[in-house]
């Protein structure tokens, strides 16, 4: 992988809560209440164990984690998967808590995972899989086996149960190798992580995207598109979908500022772009449906929204007044459709074959300083956390923190955020957590995931082998 300080920025397996994974190969360091006070033989260990495996690993800072009392007893081990790869299990806190306690206590315990990828050393590339389709959801694990992944964790949120037909849609940004698969939302701490697969950089903003689509040649206003990859609103309703998410399990009705909507409400109706990502079958329902070529050329347009999609063709789906405005502009022949996605200081971001993204819920460090969050109870409460962050060196951390069990309490936003910038990240994400939480190594899930078995995800971050 490149040195990215160097370019410029633009079922489930059950194992026990870290214990249970020593046969895989992990050297034990505690880490007590006085670390400055370890024994040289101890200091050594860790030293070599947790801060530096291995020449050329990934480093790991030994600060013990800010989670309950400061007195607890701490126990990493750590393994090196592979060259600039670290993957490092922490346990803090030695008793089970009380099933009544898991929400306060300050006994914990917590079982959280670690993995570092170093760009400077490491020989794979980061990606994200959405598995066969966008609709449909898989497990991380098979997601990981499926792309042969050495790492992988759950991703961005979706629409969970809220869609029987599409479980897997993504809520909020997702791009896949550079093709923006599905548009960001609007909405209190709604934001996106996109990986540079070519520069090994992360970004994590709020973005905002805009489509238009207008006949080829034309020289008056375009349509405006409303979405991608998602069945559009019906004229004069709205549509608020609740998806899987740390603070609901399984997903209820939430506040409107704690999780943004699929989509916004539309008086006129929408016009809906769908793609080949989306799967073999459109969304059906009322409206029409235009189905162009690559080229953008009509081939079919339908009365009722619902049919056959081929991998290089795109449907162009309407409702209400939208699909009255759509159907006139298909009589053109040929459509071009135009898209911009931008940051949120403005920036737009150029789309290329390297770039993948997945939406997550709230950013929990920027510029090494913890952000302040504000969401509903439910979702700032203890939960299982997923994080994905970077260092001031460049390197990269997927971190999973189990929750919701007597072996591992979880850990609120505020719990989270402090994780993350003691284990040095200077810029961190929440992805989507809960049920959803899941680390996944050579094929394996290494955390004890919070459900009875593991749960289909929309997609995955994932880091393929060099």
């Amino acid at each position: 992988m490149p040195d990215p300080t160097r370019t410029a920025a633009p079922r489930r397996r059950r194992t026990g809560p870290v214990g249970a994974v020593t046969a895989l190969g992990l050297v034990a360091v505690v880490l007590t209440a006085t670390p400055a006070t370890t024994s040289t033989a101890a200091a050594r260990a860790s030293d070599a164990s947790v801060a530096a495996p291995t020449t050329g690993a990934a480093a790991l800072t030994t600060a013990r984690l800010p989670l309950g009392n400061s007195a607890l007893p701490e126990v990493r081990r750590s393994r090196r998967l592979a060259s600039g790869v670290t993957w490092t299990a922490i346990r803090r806190g030695v008793q089970a808590a009380k099933p009544s306690a898991i929400a306060t206590t300050a006994q914990g315990p917590w079982g959280v995972h670690v993995v570092t990828i170093d760009p400077r050393a490491a020989r794979g590339r980061l990606a994200v899989t959405a598995g066969a389709d966008l609709r449909r959801s898989e497990r991380t694990s098979t997601l990981a086996k499926s792309t042969k992944a050495l790492v992988a964790i759950n991703g961005g949120f979706f629409t969970y149960t809220a869609d029987r037909a599409a479980p897997g849609d993504p809520v909020g940004l997702g791009i896949l190798r550079g093709t923006i698969t599905s548009e960001p939302v609007a909405g209190s701490g709604a934001v996106g992580l996109i990986i540079d697969a070519q520069t090994a950089r992360l970004t994590i903003s709020r973005f905002s995207w805009a489509g238009t689509l207008q006949a080829d040649g034309a020289e008056g206003d375009p349509l405006p598109v409303h979405g991608i990859n998602r069945p559009p609103v019906a004229a004069g309703t709205c549509v608020r979908i609740p998806v899987a998410e740390s603070g609901e399990d399984p997903p209820e009705p939430v506040n409107p500022g704690d999780v943004p909507p699929l989509a916004s409400c539309a008086g006129t109706g929408e016009i809906v772009r769908v793609t080949g990502h989306w799967g073999a079958l459109t969304p059906a329902g009322p409206g029409v449906e235009i189905l162009v070529d690559r080229d953008g050329c009509v081939l079919r347009a339908r009365s009722t929204r619902g049919g056959a999609l081929a991998p290089a063709h795109v449907a162009y789906q309407g409702t209400g007044g939208a699909a009255d405005a759509l159907l006139e502009l298909s009589r053109a022949g040929c459509l071009q459709f135009s898209e911009r996605l931008v940051d949120q200081d403005g920036v737009e971001v150029g789309l290329t074959p390297s770039l993948n993204a997945v939406n997550g819920r709230q950013v929990l460090v920027r510029d090494g300083a913890i952000v302040e969050t504000r969401a509903g109870r439910g979702f700032q409460g203890r939960n299982p956390r997923t994080i994905v962050g970077r260092t001031a060196r460049g390197v990269i951390a997927f971190v999973t923190i189990d929750g919701r069990r007597p072996t591992s309490v979880g850990a609120s936003l505020a719990e989270a955020a402090r994780v993350a910038r003691s284990l040095g990240l200077v810029d961190a994400i929440n992805l989507d957590g809960g049920g959803s939480t899941t680390m996944v190594i050579r094929g394996t899930v290494v955390n004890q995931v919070s459900g009875r078995t593991e749960r289909a995800v929309g997609d995955a971050l994932v880091l393929l082998p060099g």
